[in-house]
């Protein structure tokens, strides 16, 4: 069976490995990836992506095929499957887009990239409307919480969604085991460590929508309290698009990113930019993330984890609201300061409450979800019906946490010295600007505002769902 794996970004590559090695270890399959730009629109983007995935396969041994190196074309009948890991048609090449190549192969799969927990209209378009989701052969799903998401939100019900696990989990399955990068360990020492996982969409254009990350409202805060405290370690992972966002808001210029991480370094904070991230989850002894794929993630590890909340922020879909009743909230540095001081009082002792939500949102933690998506494809070219991981029994209440104590002493962290820090101190700066921007920009704008920006996405999100009619115009527009 020739299987096509679509690969567009290095940090990607975590989600379908498992499964290309099922393939690669079978006589049955002929696995062969093909390195592909991500965020075609963007030419600067698009040779860092590719670049990045060159190196890391190249590093790999593993063989591949590129387009741009080799001139490698899409035929029909070349490939019996298709296995898409990223379902934005508009982040492909257009020869790539899911209509044309479905149009070429037998099946076709999407294997989500992440495991979403954000709300919000737009949102959830992304996560569960675009042609990819809408029309694969198969979506391989998590759970059967994330089953019914789809069921909710996709415009084809969740009929071609099958609950096998992701090959993505089975990564951190026995986590403990991992072995960490010693460059990592001697970063951090003997120090309690905190991972913090930034989300990108702090900027101006997220002041109304589409906004999930708390990065604006925490790095003084954070970077702050780091670097008062050099007993504990923060291990701080941005988002991939986190660096550009700062660059396309004015906020840091390309060429004081060098300074920045010298700065970093001489204030204790670990940046963390590894194309693994089990190296900061084995590493870590709490998490404090934006929504996104960590906040459920992280469970595995059986370690204490912390939400993070904006103003303004879209919040938690249906799931992640469900998991945010078991876990902290954090809303503000003060908060994110007193879960830091109470985790690292109570190491060690707090772990059985996160087994137990390890055991309600990360089911089929066996290590084989790669081997049943595999087996899947097989059943697919033969006709048969998969068998799904079974549903949960019942759905166990789940208690809260006490609140943080808020009349515990905190004391203020000082402000960054701009003398030893200049540029850390002054992207500090910027980002409480920013934030006091946005809340009065939130404050300004009413009721029409907001709902001709849902307009707006809604029209585009149609567009999206018609990619003939979407090709026209952006040739038309000199996009494409």
């Amino acid at each position: 069976m020739r299987v096509l794996f679509l690969c567009q970004r290095p940090e990607s590559w975590v989600n379908v490995r498992s499964a290309w090695q099922a393939m690669r270890d079978d006589p049955r399959f002929a696995p062969e990836l093909l390195v592909l730009p991500y965020n075609h629109s963007s030419k600067g983007t698009q040779r860092a992506s590719c670049s990045a995935m060159r190196v890391l396969f190249d590093d790999l041994g593993l063989p591949y095929r590129d387009p741009e190196r080799d001139g490698f074309e899409l035929h029909a009948n070349a490939y019996d499957i298709a296995i898409f890991n990223a379902p934005y048609d508009l982040e492909r090449p257009p020869a790539f887009h899911f209509d044309l190549v479905a149009a070429k192969v037998r099946h076709t799969i999407y294997v989500p990239y992440g495991l979403p927990v954000g709300a919000g209209d737009k949102n959830r378009s992304y996560q569960y409307a675009q042609p990819t989701q809408i029309h694969a052969s198969s979506v391989i799903a998590r759970s059967h919480f994330e089953k019914a998401l789809y069921a909710r939100h996709c415009p084809a019900g969740s009929g071609h969604v099958r609950v096998l696990g992701l090959p993505r989990m089975d990564e951190l399955h026995g986590i403990d085991r991992f072995e960490v990068d010693p460059a990592l360990r001697q970063a951090i020492g003997d120090r309690f460590t905190v991972l913090w996982n930034s989300h990108f969409s702090f900027g101006q254009r997220h002041a109304n929508g589409l906004c999930y990350s708390s990065f604006d409202v925490l790095a003084s805060g954070l970077f702050g309290f780091a670097a008062d405290n050099p007993d504990i370690a923060l291990v701080w992972r941005p988002h991939p698009g986190l660096f550009p966002a700062l660059f396309d808001e004015g906020l840091l210029q390309p060429d004081r990113l060098a300074q920045l991480r010298d700065e970093l370094a001489t204030a204790g904070i670990v940046l963390d930019q590894r194309a693994d991230h089990r190296h900061a989850f084995t590493a870590s002894h709490v998490l404090m993330t934006d929504p996104g794929s960590f906040l459920i993630e992280y469970l595995a590890t059986g370690k204490p984890l912390a939400y993070l909340h904006a103003d303004g922020s879209e919040g938690l879909n249906e799931e992640g609201l469900a998991l945010q009743r078991g876990i902290d909230t954090v809303q503000d540095p003060v908060d994110a300061v007193r879960f830091v001081e109470r985790m690292r009082q109570a190491r060690g002792t707090s772990q059985e409450r996160y087994l137990h939500l390890r055991e309600r949102f990360l089911p089929g933690m066996d290590g084989h979800a790669g081997r049943r998506l595999a087996d899947h494809l097989l059943d697919l070219m033969h006709g048969r019906v998969t068998q799904e991981l079974p549903a949960p029994a019942d759905e166990t209440s789940i208690a809260r946490f006490d609140d943080l104590d808020e009349a515990a002493s905190v004391p203020p962290a000082r402000r960054l010295d701009a003398s030893r820090y200049p540029t850390l101190a002054a992207l500090c700066t910027e980002l409480d600007a920013l934030h006091r921007r946005k809340q009065q920009q939130r404050a300004a704008r009413g009721a029409w505002h907001e709902a001709s920006t849902s307009l707006r996405a809604s029209l585009s999100e149609a567009l999206k769902r018609r990619p003939r009619l979407m090709r026209l115009l952006l040739r038309a527009t000199g996009r494409l």
